[in-house]
């Protein structure tokens, strides 16, 4: 089994989502991020 981060969003919140991958990046490069 994979183990990752899935993220779902819609139009109204992707400035947020977008801000929390750039946040999960920064603290931690080696969990696979889908949006």
């Amino acid at each position: 089994m994979s183990r990752g981060i899935y993220i779902t969003a819609n139009d109204r919140v992707a400035d947020h989502a977008i801000a929390l991958l750039n946040s999960i990046r920064a603290y931690d490069t080696e969990t696979p991020v889908v949006l």
